[in-house]
C-alpha cells in the first residue's frame, strides 16, 4: 500500500515516499496519506465559531471534508470539540451555501454587482450624506478578524454613524456596567479559571456548558468544571431553568425570572456587615462610595429577598455562609441576565460583589485578561471614561437611544430606516429578523432601502430580502488570527471555492468605488489574508510599526515580529504569562473602583418595587448545543431545523390546560407567536422558555423595539409578562 508523508516547513514542500501499512503522520499540522487511489490529509486550525478557539483536526480527501474533530495536542482544548465545532465540515458543504453573487436576485459577476452596490452608495452619500449608508454585524462576522477590520475601516473612513452590531441586543449592558465601575466598557472583563480562581463560584444566567462562556472564552466546560468540584470548589447557578450547566453544580437555585439582582443586593448588604475585605474597601473604594452603598442595599433584608427572588432563606444564608468562608469568589453572568429590565443593575451588582470581597486583580480571585499581542499592562496610558459613562448624540429619529462604542443601539435601526435617514444598509454575518424585535416591522423597513447588501456564506431570510447578495469565505476558507490572550494563527484549511471572495476583499472593493483606502495601499486583488492581518496588527490596540534595526543593518518592523509570532504559534496559539495587579495599579481612575454610580444608585429602589409585582408567566431565553443564535452547526441537522418548543412547567401546564405537544399561542404587549408546548419538571413554576434564532417561531415577535434601556440600547427580550392560549385545530370543512 502506499503511502505518502508531506512535510511544509514555512513555504518548503518535501515528500518522502515510503511503504508502510496505513500510518498516519503529523507534522507542522500536516498529515497526508495515500490510501488506494485516495490521497487524503489532515490540518490542524482552531474553531472560530465562539470565543473558545478549541483545536481542531480537519481531514480532507477529494477534495471534501471527511472528518473534523477535536484536536488531542491542543494545549488548551486537549481534543475537545462540541457538536457546533464538529458540524463545520456539515456547513462547509451545506446545499445552501452562497456561491456567486446576486443582483436583485440575477446571477452576476463581481464586478457588475460592487458598481452597482458603489454607485447607488456614492450617489446617495453625495446626496444626502454618509449617514444615508450603514452596516450591521454580528456573529458570523465578528470572528473574521480580517474582514471585521476591513469592515469598521471602510465605514470610520467614510464617516458615517449608522454603525450597528449585535453587541447592543446582548452585551452593551455588560460593558456598561463595566464602563461605570472601571472606567474602561470593553477592556477590563475578568474571568474565571476553574483551575486557579476562588473555591467559591456563582453563575447567574449562563450556561457556560452549551455556550463556553459569555465575556470568556471556556473551553471543555463538563471536564473543567468536574475538575474544579472534585478539588474542592463549590458551583452556585442560578437560573429559572435546570441547564447543562445547572445540572453540574452543588446549588441550583431556580430564581423567579429577572429578580437575579435581588440576591446580589442581599449579600453585598451582609457582606458589608461581615465579610468584606477590610484591605480592598480601605484603598481602593471612595470611602463616600462606601456610605452611599451601605445606605442602598440597607432595605434589601432576606425576608425580601427569599420573597421576591422564590428562594428559600435557608438557600440564601447557606449560599452567604460560604463566601464568608471563602473569602474570595468568582461570579459571572450570560444573556439570562443582559436580556433583562434590570440587566446593567445586576451587572454592576456582580461588579460590586466581587469588589468588597477582594476577588478582582488579586491572587486567589478573578484576573484580568490581557492580548498576547499589546498586552493591556504594558499600555502607557489610560483614560477613563467619565463617572456617568461616555456617550453621544442619539440617531435623530431615536435621540434617547444615545451612541456608545462607536455605534447606534439596532434598536433604532427601523426607525432610522422609516424616516428616510438610511438609505442603504451592508449586512455582515448576521440576521436581523431573528436578532431584533418586531421582525415583521424590520422586513418592511428593509423593503424601503434603496440597497440592502448581505454578506454572508449561506442563504437565509434577509439573502432573500437582499438587493445585493455577496458569499463571502467560510471560517475554513480563509487565514485568520486570535488577538486574545492565547494569540493563535491558522492557515485556510481548505481553498476558497465557487466565486466566494474574502469579505476583507469585498469591503476594499466598495472602498475603492467609494475612493477610500481601506487596506491602507494595498491592492485587493493582489493582497492575501495574511497582508491584510499584517495590517490588522499594525493598527491593533496602537501596535507600534517600529523598525528594529539588526547587527547587520537590516531592519524589520514590529509587526512583522509580532506576526511571526503569531504564525509560529499556529493553531495550538502562544500563551501571554497571567498577570494580577496591573489594573489596580494602571487602569483604575486614581487606583479606586468606582463602587457607587449615581445612576446605579438611582435604580435600586425600582428593583426593590419590581420584586413586589413579579407575578404571572415570563419569558426566560435558552440556549441550544447545536446552534449558535440562529445558525445550525449540527451534523445532522433535521431536527435543528424543527421549531424550537416552548417549555412550560407541568403545572403551569395543568393550569392552562395544556398537554405536551400541543400547539399553543403566546402573547406580549408587542405581538404573538405560535409553537408547541413541551412539558419539563426541570424549569420552574412561572416562567416559560423559548430559544432565539428561528424565524418559523420567532421570539422576536414578543418584543418591542420600544422596551428598551436608555442606558443600555438593550431592549427587554427576557423576563416580559406573557400569556399562553391552546391553539384548537382547525376545523375540517364540507368541501361539498
Amino acid at each position: 500500500m502506499g503511502y505518502l508523508t508531506a512535510v511544509m516547513p514555512n513555504d518548503e514542500l518535501v515528500v518522502r515516499a515510503t511503504m508502510l501499512f496505513c500510518p498516519v503522520v503529523l507534522c507542522r499540522g500536516w498529515g497526508v496519506s495515500l490510501v488506494g487511489d485516495e490521497l487524503s490529509h489532515e490540518r490542524l486550525t482552531f474553531c472560530r465559531i465562539c470565543a473558545a478557539t478549541c483545536g481542531m483536526a480537519v481531514t480532507v480527501s477529494g477534495g471534501r471534508i471527511v472528518d473534523v474533530r477535536g484536536d488531542p495536542d491542543h494545549p488548551a482544548s486537549k481534543g475537545y470539540s462540541c457538536s457546533k465545532g464538529r458540524g463545520l465540515g456539515t456547513t462547509y458543504h451545506s446545499s445552501n451555501r452562497l456561491d456567486y453573487p446576486l443582483l436583485r436576485g440575477r446571477r452576476v459577476g463581481w464586478t457588475e454587482v460592487l458598481d452597482d452596490l458603489g454607485d447607488t452608495m456614492r450617489n446617495l452619500v453625495g446626496e444626502f450624506g454618509p449617514d444615508s449608508v450603514g452596516y450591521y454585524s454580528a456573529t458570523g462576522q465578528f470572528p473574521d478578524k480580517a474582514g471585521t477590520f476591513a469592515e469598521r475601516r471602510l465605514f470610520g473612513l467614510l464617516g458615517t454613524k449608522q454603525s450597528y452590531t449585535a453587541a447592543s441586543v446582548d452585551v452593551f449592558p455588560a460593558f456598561k456596567a463595566a464602563e461605570l465601575v472601571t472606567g474602561f466598557a470593553t477592556e477590563l472583563q475578568p474571568v474565571w479559571d476553574p483551575e486557579e480562581s476562588p473555591r467559591v463560584v456563582i453563575i447567574i444566567g449562563q450556561n457556560p456548558v452549551v455556550s463556553h462562556g459569555y465575556l470568556m472564552f471556556f473551553t471543555d466546560p463538563i471536564r473543567r468544571i468536574r475538575s474544579f468540584r472534585q478539588g474542592g470548589g463549590r458551583l452556585w447557578v442560578f437560573d429559572p431553568r435546570e441547564t447543562e450547566t445547572a445540572r453540574l453544580a452543588d446549588h441550583h437555585l431556580p430564581i423567579k425570572p429577572g429578580m437575579d439582582g435581588l440576591v446580589l443586593a442581599w449579600l453585598v448588604r451582609e457582606l458589608l456587615v461581615s465579610g468584606a475585605d477590610n484591605r480592598e474597601l480601605e484603598f481602593h473604594v471612595d470611602q463616600s462610595d462606601l456610605v452611599e452603598l451601605r445606605r442602598a442595599v440597607a432595605p434589601f433584608t432576606l425576608a425580601m429577598t427569599a420573597k421576591g427572588t422564590g428562594v428559600p432563606e435557608e438557600n440564601l444564608e447557606e449560599l452567604l455562609a460560604a463566601i464568608r468562608e471563602a473569602g474570595q469568589i468568582a461570579c459571572m453572568t450570560g444573556t439570562g441576565v443582559s436580556f433583562s429590565r434590570t440587566a446593567v443593575l445586576t451587572d454592576w451588582l456582580v461588579w460590586v460583589l466581587l469588589i468588597i470581597t477582594g476577588s478582582l486583580d488579586r491572587p486567589g480571585g478573578m484576573r484580568f485578561t490581557s492580548p498576547l499581542i499589546a498586552p493591556l499592562e504594558k499600555r502607557e496610558s489610560w483614560i477613563p471614561a467619565p463617572p456617568e459613562g461616555a456617550s453621544e448624540s442619539g440617531p435623530p429619529s431615536r435621540p434617547e437611544l444615545r451612541r456608545w462604542l462607536g455605534e447606534y443601539p439596532v434598536a433604532a435601526m427601523a426607525d432610522e430606516i422609516e424616516a428616510g435617514h438610511l438609505r442603504v444598509l451592508v449586512v455582515a454575518g448576521a440576521n436581523p429578523l431573528t436578532a431584533l424585535p418586531d421582525p415583521q416591522r424590520t422586513i418592511r423597513a428593509f423593503r424601503k432601502l434603496d440597497a440592502l447588501a448581505v454578506l454572508d456564506v449561506s442563504h437565509n431570510e434577509v439573502t432573500e430580502l437582499a438587493t445585493h447578495v455577496l458569499p463571502v469565505a467560510h471560517q475554513l476558507e480563509r487565514a485568520d488570527i486570535t488577538l486574545r490572550e492565547r494569540g493563535c494563527y491558522t492557515e485556510a484549511v481548505m481553498p476558497i471555492a465557487a466565486e466566494r471572495r474574502p469579505a476583507w476583499w469585498v469591503h476594499a472593493q466598495l472602498g475603492r468605488r467609494l475612493g477610500i483606502d481601506v487596506l491602507d495601499g494595498l491592492d485587493p486583488d493582489v493582497a492575501d489574508d495574511n497582508a491584510v492581518l499584517r495590517l490588522l496588527i499594525d493598527n491593533f490596540n496602537g501596535v507600534s510599526n517600529v523598525m528594529k534595526v539588526d547587527s547587520r543593518g537590516k531592519g524589520a518592523s514590529r509587526t512583522d515580529e509580532l506576526f511571526r509570532q503569531l504564525v509560529n504559534a499556529g493553531p495550538h496559539g502562544e500563551l501571554a504569562k497571567p498577570q494580577i495587579g496591573w489594573v489596580h495599579e494602571k487602569a483604575l481612575p486614581n487606583g479606586q473602583w468606582r463602587l457607587a454610580p449615581s445612576v446605579m444608585i438611582a435604580r435600586l429602589p425600582d428593583l426593590l418595587e419590581s420584586s413586589l409585582h413579579n407575578s404571572g408567566l415570563r419569558l426566560v431565553n435558552r440556549r441550544l448545543a447545536r446552534r449558535v443564535n440562529s445558525a445550525p452547526y449540527a451534523r445532522n441537522d433535521l431536527a435543528e431545523r424543527e421549531p424550537p418548543d416552548i417549555l412550560f412547567h407541568p403545572s403551569d401546564a395543568a393550569d392552562l390546560g395544556l398537554e405536551d405537544g400541543v400547539a399553543v399561542r403566546v402573547r406580549t404587549e408587542a405581538g404573538s407567536l405560535e409553537g408547541r408546548a413541551r412539558l419539563d419538571e426541570k424549569i420552574r413554576r412561572g416562567a416559560v422558555s423559548l430559544t432565539h434564532g428561528w424565524i418559523s417561531t420567532n421570539v422576536n415577535e414578543l418584543i418591542s423595539a420600544h422596551g428598551v434601556d436608555p442606558l443600555t440600547g438593550q431592549p427587554q427580550m427576557s423576563g416580559i409578562v406573557v400569556t399562553v392560549e391552546l391553539v384548537e385545530p382547525a376545523a375540517v370543512g364540507n368541501e361539498s
